[in-house]
């Protein structure tokens, strides 16, 4: 005796969103099924509240997806410009402990001499979650503080642009063009200097 296979368990809301409106498409006006239990507006009204249920979670995703990208960018800038302020007090502080701790700064520990960061061998690109993103991720460097990563468009004379600086092994790359291959490469920053660029991987952004 055949019987009605739902596995709804199995099944994205999507998928139920198009099971929904074809159950209720196929059983309006059926002469088998005259009357419905539950009706067909009932599974019509579930069926739109869980698409727009759905739909809403979908865009609260999009949109803190913005924002943490929003962030990134702002921490790099703040990253960039305290770096430079730093240099700047270092430069007129001649080394005096009490005008660099009036600044607002801290000390930097006496230890031995540092040395230059590892030059990143492991990186990898993948596709992000949205059109239009790469992720980066990398094996880290011990003796970093901080990672740069830059981006060329793929071609014969390579134009390396700024994208991003990170403290975490990985970076987030948006607002890219669907299509194009890009050249990507990291260095690690640590209190010696920055260290090589790694060899350049590409990936193409979709």
């Amino acid at each position: 005796m055949a019987k009605v296979k739902l596995e709804l368990s199995r099944k994205n809301v999507a998928e139920k969103v198009a099971l929904g409106n074809k159950v209720g498409s196929s059983m309006t006006g059926n002469v088998y099924f005259k009357t419905p239990s539950p009706t067909l507006e009932a599974l019509k009204t579930a069926t739109t509240n869980m698409s727009t249920a759905s739909d809403d979670v979908e865009a609260a995703r999009k949109n803190v997806q913005m924002k943490m990208s929003i962030l990134y960018q702002q921490e790099s800038i703040f990253d960039g410009v305290m770096t430079q302020m730093g240099a700047y007090v270092d430069n007129t502080s001649n080394g005096d402990e009490a005008i660099i701790l009036s600044s607002g700064m801290d000390i930097q520990k006496e230890k031995g001499a540092a040395t230059m960061p590892d030059k990143i061998t492991s990186v990898n690109a993948t596709t992000g979650d949205n059109a239009a993103e790469i992720d980066l991720s990398w094996d880290k460097s011990y003796n970093a503080k901080s990672y740069v990563v830059e981006i060329a468009v793929n071609g014969t004379v390579l134009e390396w642009k700024h994208a991003q600086i990170t403290t975490r092994s990985k970076a987030e790359l948006t607002g890219l063009i669907t299509g194009t291959a890009y050249q990507l490469r990291v260095a690690a920053v640590g209190s010696a200097g920055q260290g090589s660029w790694s060899d350049p991987v590409v990936k193409v952004a979709l």
